[in-house]
């Protein structure tokens, strides 16, 4: 039987730490009979269908050179594959597009694919919080949590179950599964899902660490343009030397306030109980999205002086090679 995974996220619980494990695992999810096709990617090397998501609903990000839905049905028409795994979190925007979603899955059952609709999901308070707490890290806001939560609260995302009920009315097989219960096992949980067994050098960079693989990446994005001749390179490691010594810098992060995560528990708990309801899953509310652990480090301040100096060792190495 022909089966094509699609991932619809949610935004925040692990949706980078899949595409990481996709990008590097493509090998190995080939040789497995796995397809994570080419078209809709927001760049050939990573493997996000950010742009399938932007064609299907018509939004104006669309890059027609990046391949949408006539792509994707070409590339499965040149590789019968048993296996195809679809990865975004702009697809789960579809939920209140019912014909997005049908062309999609006509796309796959054309084709001869049975569908499995893929989600990951948090509580909506933990997910706001994530939220702010990375906007601070990239430097966006010197809000308070409290002033940001004005202009960022999504009642979309707060409401679960009217979002992913399109998703469940296909008839398609719906998985839905707790990011707080698998999160420090949250690539061999995705893979289990795919029946894939797992590599034996898995990439599955755990939430604590996840703050280095980020910093990393902005690091890498804001100096990639960087021409590299001799004064570039002198450039980049008086650049890294600074990065070092602002270490410490800032007190402790705190991101939200017990009175904030009360309030927004309460507004949001009735729409998830509904979702795990709709899904049949016998799991408590707090059974099943369970509690955030907040005694791990928040910012990269916080990080122990080792994986810092390995963060800017492993930063000059990628930047120099």
């Amino acid at each position: 039987m022909k089966r094509a995974f699609i991932y619809i996220g949610a935004p925040g619980p692990g949706t980078q730490r899949i595409h990481d494990m996709l990008q590097k695992h493509e090998g190995f999810l080939k040789k497995q009979g796995v397809l994570c096709p080419q078209a809709g990617r927001v760049h050939p090397s990573a493997a996000v269908h950010h742009q399938l998501g932007y064609d299907l609903r018509g939004d104006t990000r669309f890059n027609p050179q990046a391949g949408g839905v006539d792509a994707l049905a070409r590339e499965l028409d040149l590789n019968p594959v048993e296996k195809v795994i679809l990865c975004s979190n702009t697809l789960i925007t579809l939920g209140f597009r019912p014909a997005a979603i049908q062309a999609l899955r006509e796309v796959f059952s054309r084709r001869g694919y049975d569908i499995t609709w893929l989600v990951y999901l948090r509580s909506y308070t933990e997910w706001l919080a994530s939220s702010y707490v990375e906007q601070r890290w990239m430097g966006l806001t010197h809000q308070t949590f409290e002033q940001w939560r004005t202009a960022h609260h999504n009642p979309v995302m707060a409401a679960p179950d009217k979002l992913l009920r399109a998703f469940m009315e296909t008839g398609d097989p719906f998985i839905l599964r707790s990011y707080s219960q698998v999160e420090h096992r949250f690539a061999e949980d995705f893979l289990s899902q795919l029946q894939v067994p797992c590599p034996d050098d898995l990439l599955d960079v755990l939430p604590g660490r996840g703050i280095l693989d980020f910093e990393m990446r902005r690091l890498v994005e804001e100096y990639a343009a960087l021409h590299l001749d001799e004064a570039g390179l002198n450039r980049l490691k008086a650049r890294v030397d600074q990065e070092a010594a602002r270490v410490p810098r800032s007190p402790r992060l705190k991101s939200i306030s017990s009175q904030d995560r009360a309030a927004l528990e309460k507004e949001t708990r009735a729409s998830q109980e509904a979702l795990l309801q709709m899904a049949g899953i016998s799991a408590s509310h707090d059974e099943f999205f369970g509690s955030a652990d907040d005694d791990g480090p928040q910012s990269i301040e916080e990080l122990p002086a080792a994986d810092l100096a390995e963060l800017y060792k492993t930063f000059f190495l990628c930047a120099t090679t």
